[in-house]
């Protein structure tokens, strides 16, 4: 079995997919979809870190 990620859409007997989705298939139909151009191999990317907005410092009341 090999983790897949879609480029088109389709639709078929098994349902449907659209370009981003991903899905574990045989190694057969992996084969078949990358040579049609209508799959790439998964490749898990490591998450990215989100960047985070530091709180502004407080400031002294007028009094």
């Amino acid at each position: 079995m090999l983790k897949i990620v879609y480029r088109t859409s389709m639709s078929g007997p098994a349902g449907t997919t659209k370009p981003g989705d991903v899905a574990d298939v045989d190694d057969e139909e992996a084969a078949r979809l990358f040579e049609a151009g209508f799959a790439d191999p998964f490749r898990e990317e490591p998450e990215k870190e989100k960047a985070v907005r530091k709180p502004a410092p407080e400031k002294a009341a007028k009094g």
